[in-house]
């Protein structure tokens, strides 16, 4: 089920997009802990599409680095999260860790080692500030996982409340994360009073919201497959007693009552004195990467069964 979402948005893709299709094939191939199966699957995801669809104005470099990320996320979610909580716990322990700038050794795995890459390409383009704000986000990402074990990969299925869902998939979608990386990559990082204006909190929220049920809508019928519960429209199903039918159509409303509240403020962007235009880029790319990924996730096999 491929449902049609839209955005008013310009549809944009970075030039270097094969290029970093082909990086993206070879940082897969260096995961040589996991299976030839696994490989094939990380594959399917298209990091370097991704990439070049949702950031479109990042640099060679950037977009690289960006893409490597990408798929080590992918990579930890589908590898350590259907394991015991004890194991998963541990590699979000040491992955805090790598991030803060702790050297890799000889008993990590290349999960930890493309995580430790990813942190030290990142340094040449970004302040103090927001590498603290990034890791942050990858707190709150590990806990989202974590979480998750309490429902997820279940035998029975056990569905959280609408409410408690809601604040659970912007963790596990690492959403503001990707939102850290639209700063930089078109070369508007905010200062730490601006990203914590109410406008700044507001849109950012609206937008990780339609990411996260963006990605639910596409993704549906493979989660259902892999026992996976943390998806809204099987949220809305099984809390609400909803037909699955139903329960799409109030997805995609909910999807584009956010849609229409962050075009509004995305028109209505208030005064930030000298940082106007470093506000005014930042709504810009999200809107950007709103649109890039629906267009990734209609372009990638990640998701087809």
């Amino acid at each position: 089920m491929r449902p049609l979402l839209k955005y008013p948005f310009p549809s944009r893709i970075n030039p270097g997009v094969d290029l970093l299709e082909e990086n993206a094939i070879s940082i897969i191939e260096a995961y040589q802990l996991l299976p030839d199966a696994f490989n094939e699957k990380l594959k399917k995801i298209n990091a370097g599409y991704w990439a070049a669809a949702s950031w479109p104005n990042g640099t060679e470099e950037q977009l690289s680095v960006i893409t490597r990320w990408l798929i080590w996320a992918i990579t930890f979610d589908d590898y350590y999260g259907p394991l015991n909580l004890d194991d998963l716990s541990e590699a979000c322990a040491r992955s805090v860790e790598i991030l803060r700038g702790a050297p890799i050794t000889a008993h990590d795995n290349e999960i930890f080692r493309q995580l430790s890459l990813v942190r030290e390409a990142l340094q040449s383009f970004v302040t103090d500030q927001w590498m603290a704000r990034f890791i942050d986000d990858h707190i709150h990402f590990f806990e989202g996982l974590m979480i998750d074990t309490n429902y997820s990969y279940k035998p029975v299925a056990r569905y959280p409340s609408l409410e408690d869902y809601l604040e659970i998939r912007v963790k596990i979608m690492l959403a503001p994360g990707v939102a850290d990386l639209i700063e930089v990559t078109t070369g508007s990082i905010l200062p730490e009073d601006v990203y914590n204006h109410p406008y700044i909190r507001r849109i950012s929220a609206l937008a990780y919201d339609m990411m996260g049920w963006a990605n639910d809508l596409y993704s549906l019928e493979k989660e259902i497959l892999a026992h996976e519960v943390m998806n809204l429209v099987l949220v809305l199903q099984h809390t609400q007693n909803r037909s699955p039918e139903d329960a799409i159509q109030e997805a995609v409303r909910m999807h584009d009552a956010h849609l229409e509240k962050f075009t509004k403020l995305s028109h209505a962007i208030p005064d930030f004195g000298a940082n106007q235009a470093l506000v005014q880029k930042y709504v810009e790319g999200l809107g950007t990467w709103l649109n890039g990924h629906i267009s990734w996730l209609s372009y990638t096999s990640r998701y087809l069964v």
